[in-house]
């Protein structure tokens, strides 16, 4: 007979062998053609069921609709998370350009748990891999169908198949049920305060933190336990769900909320394990236009990091095709709503840089990145670059001051060579408890003066 002592790492062994053995659920890569793009006001978006996001696979899909043409200003982007375990190894999902090779760090879908473990499957993976959408119009509708006799007479598909916790509609519309969970899934105006969406009842979607109908909602769901994590090679950060809500106002009287899209990321550790120094952040290609004239900064006072072009006309036409913003470009920004920008730093395609300031290809590159680091570990410091091993002169963000401060430290102040820049904004979380829910809050704005 084996000690006792044994005998228990014996079955720690065999759990953590089946708790690592199932993250390989062979989900298929998600399909981001499978998403829906926002569309409420002036800005054009898609959304899929991944951390792959505002691109299709192939080409930018994150613009603003100016005389008929779209004005992209963003490329790409990518959910990037990464964290400690007990044993203090590195966790970490991120993605990039992966899904165009068939690569990724997210799949499709929920984490219901049975018997306290996270559960999916490639059909799951395979139902969830689309996006939901309601308009404004149609909650309208549907409430003043409710209020006219207290009976849905004319359901609308949107809305009879929101994917609201415990819909008792939904499987009809999809041919697929909703797992339970506890935290639920999109949100809803739960009349009844029951925690149960129940649409023909009169209920509806919502937007959850103002109590507000947008102009239009999508909402996806995904998460980094159904395959291996493909486009950043790493140990995933497993499992976790994450709850994905955009939505976009239409408000003609007031330009910039117009010009502006909010992004709601709703994290929820399914695992076993706590982790530790966790740092959750946006990876952002900006292509402003014309892609290889642009500069980047950050506004750390407004937890912001942006675009902006380096002259003030963006070529048009500019190469392959691609729409100019012309004269007076615009700047594009990203801005997180409820948690501080902790760290801001760039990963550049080359133009004249040295190759310290370049693109991740190991685990440890991308979490030096997320940790306001550049790949090879040198740290920011004020002035140039940024990337100077010599200097003591440490900073957490890079090119913080404004542009047209002439005294201040920005890309154009130091002229430095127009780029192809990608840009990496993180927030830090000391710790992160299993079952505890993340809410990470982001803005999309576009500025352009007249």
């Amino acid at each position: 007979m084996l000690p006792r002592y044994t005998l228990k790492c014996l079955f720690l062994f065999c759990a953590l062998i089946f708790f690592h053995t199932v993250t390989a659920q062979n989900c298929e890569v998600p399909t981001l053609t499978n998403g829906t793009f926002l569309h409420g006001n002036n800005v054009r978006a898609l959304y899929a069921a991944s951390g792959s996001q505002l691109w299709d696979g192939s080409d930018s899909q994150f613009g603003i609709e100016t005389n008929s043409m779209v004005l992209k200003t963003i490329f790409a982007q990518g959910l990037w998370m990464v964290g400690y375990d007990p044993a203090a190894n590195i966790k970490l999902s991120a993605t990039t350009y992966g899904a165009a090779n068939g690569e990724s760090d997210y799949y499709p879908g929920p984490l219901p748990l049975v018997d306290n473990l996270p559960m999916t499957n490639p059909e799951t993976c395979s139902n969830f891999d689309r996006a939901w959408s309601v308009f404004r119009y149609e909650i309208e509708a549907h409430q003043a169908d409710f209020a006219d006799n207290g009976i849905i007479d004319n359901p609308l598909p949107s809305i009879i198949g929101w994917p609201g916790k415990g819909n008792p509609e939904f499987e009809a519309i999809y041919g697929f049920s909703l797992p339970e969970t506890d935290q639920g899934y999109a949100p809803f105006w739960d009349l009844d305060a029951d925690g149960v969406y129940e649409p023909l009842s009169g209920e509806y979607p919502i937007e959850p933190k103002h109590q507000i109908i947008p102009e239009h909602m999508v909402w996806t769901i995904f998460n980094t336990y159904g395959n291996f994590a493909t486009d950043s090679g790493s140990a995933n950060i497993n499992p976790t769900e994450i709850q994905c809500l955009a939505w976009a106002l239409n408000c003609t009287d007031n330009e910039q909320l117009n010009n502006t899209v909010f992004t709601n990321y709703t994290l929820i550790q399914r695992g076993i394990e706590s982790y530790d120094s966790v740092r959750i952040g946006l990876w952002t290609d900006f292509d402003l236009g014309c892609y290889t004239d642009d500069y980047v900064g950050s506004a750390p006072e407004l937890n912001t990091y942006y675009a902006y072009n380096q002259d003030n006309d963006d070529n048009n036409p500019c190469d392959q095709g691609i729409l100019g913003a012309g004269e007076n470009p615009p700047v594009q920004a990203v801005t997180f709503l409820n948690r501080p920008l902790d760290n801001f730093i760039y990963a550049n395609a080359g133009f004249g840089l040295p190759p310290g300031v370049g693109s991740p290809n190991t685990v440890i590159e991308y979490a030096r990145l997320l940790s306001g680091r550049f790949i090879d570990g040198t740290p920011i410091t004020t002035g140039g670059s940024g990337y100077n091993p010599a200097s003591t002169d440490e900073v957490a963000h890079a090119f913080p001051n404004n542009p047209n401060d002439s005294d201040g430290w920005s890309a154009f102040n130091e002229s430095l060579p127009p780029s192809d820049w990608r840009s990496i904004g993180s927030t830090f979380i000391e710790h992160w408890e299993v079952g505890q829910v993340i809410e990470f809050d982001v803005a999309h704005s576009y500025f352009r003066a007249d």
